[in-house]
């Protein structure tokens, strides 16, 4: 995944799957920083 915007973030990359989930960095354009984001 190369930069997608949701909503106010913009996706980075795969950080990394755990047992359940997969974790995406991301930017949240609103508070300018980095975040980990997971899909429900």
């Amino acid at each position: 995944m190369v930069s997608q915007i949701l909503g106010h973030y913009k996706i980075f990359d795969k950080f990394g799957k755990g047992g359940m989930k997969e974790v995406y960095r991301a930017e949240d354009t609103i508070l300018d920083r980095e975040v980990a984001l997971t899909p429900l």
